[in-house]
C-alpha cells in the first residue's frame, strides 16, 4: 500500500472533524477523540469476532462434527450425542453465536462512525451508512438469537430424551431447522449485504480499508448472497472462512488507525 493512504489519511480525518467542532461549540467534546475511541473498540471487536469464527470451525468441525454432519446420525442419535457433549455445545454456542453477535453489533456501530468520518458528509451518504449500520445490528441480533435458541432448545431436547427419545428427536429437528439452517448460519444474506455495503463505501471514499480488505469483503458478500439458494453449503463455508480473514484484517487496520491518531 502506498504511503499516500496511511498516516496522512487518519490525520486529515481528525483535523477536519476537530475544526468543525471548534467552530460550532468550543465546549463540545472533540469528535476526533470519539473517533479514536471508536477505532480501538471496533478493532478489538472485529479481531475477537474473527477469533470466535476460528473457535467455531474447531469445535463444530471437530468436537461436534458428527452431530451436524448430514446423514451421519439419526435425530435420536443426535440428541444422544448432544446429551453426552452438553458443556461443549453450550460453550460453543455462547462463543460462536452469542458473543459473536454482540461483537458484530459493536462493530456495526463503529463502522458507521468510521466510514462517515472518511467521507465528505452529506445527507445521502449518512443515510447509506445508517442503513448499513442497521443491517449489521440486525444481523448481530439474529446471531445472538440463534445461539439462545440452540442452547435453550438443546436443553429441552436433552431433558425430554430421558423419558421420550422420539419426541426429543422431533423437538431437536424443529430447533435445528431454525438454529442451524435458518437464522444460525444456513442463510448468510444479512451478513453478506452488510459486508458488501461496507466494502463498497470503503472503495468509494478511497480512505477506508485497504484494497485487499475490501476485495475480501466483496468475495465474502457474494458468497453470502449465494447461500440463499438451498443446498449451497460450499458458499456458506466460503463466507465463513473469508469473513474470518476479513474480521481480523479489518480489526488490525482499525487498531493501526487508532495508534496513528493517538500518537499525534
Amino acid at each position: 500500500m502506498s504511503s499516500k493512504t496511511e498516516p496522512k489519511d487518519v490525520e486529515e480525518v481528525d483535523i477536519e472533524v476537530a475544526t468543525a467542532t471548534d467552530a460550532t461549540d468550543g465546549t463540545t467534546t472533540n469528535p476526533a477523540v470519539k473517533i479514536r475511541h471508536a477505532l480501538a473498540l471496533g478493532g478489538i471487536s472485529s479481531i475477537l469476532a474473527g477469533v470466535t469464527y476460528i473457535v467455531g470451525f474447531v469445535i463444530f468441525g471437530v468436537a461436534l462434527r458428527d452431530m451436524f454432519e448430514e446423514d451421519k446420525l439419526s435425530a435420536v442419535e443426535s440428541v444422544s450425542f448432544l446429551k453426552n457433549n452438553e458443556e461443549v455445545f453450550y460453550t460453543a454456542n455462547f462463543l460462536v453465536y452469542i458473543l459473536n453477535g454482540f461483537l458484530q453489533v459493536i462493530l456495526s456501530c463503529v463502522m458507521y462512525t468510521y466510514l462517515l468520518s472518511e467521507h465528505k458528509q452529506n445527507g445521502r451518504q449518512e443515510i447509506y451508512f445508517q442503513v448499513t449500520s442497521v443491517i449489521g445490528i440486525i444481523w448481530g441480533a439474529l446471531v445472538i438469537a440463534a445461539g439462545m435458541i440452540g442452547n435453550g432448545g438443546g436443553h429441552v431436547a436433552v431433558n425430554l430424551y430421558e423419558t421420550d427419545p422420539v419426541r426429543a428427536a422431533t423437538v431437536w429437528m424443529t430447533i435445528d431447522a431454525v438454529y442451524t439452517n435458518g437464522i444460525g448460519g444456513g442463510n448468510e444474506i444479512l451478513g453478506a449485504v452488510w459486508v458488501l455495503m461496507v466494502s463498497f463505501s470503503s472503495f468509494g471514499c478511497g480512505r477506508g480499508f485497504p484494497k485487499p480488505v475490501n476485495i475480501l469483503g466483496l468475495i465474502a458478500g457474494i458468497a453470502g448472497v449465494i447461500t440463499i439458494v438451498p443446498g449451497m453449503d460450499e458458499a456458506t463455508s466460503v463466507f465463513g472462512v473469508v469473513m474470518t480473514v476479513w474480521y481480523i484484517l479489518a480489526g488490525m487496520w482499525l487498531l493501526r488507525a487508532f495508534k496513528k491518531t493517538s500518537s499525534k
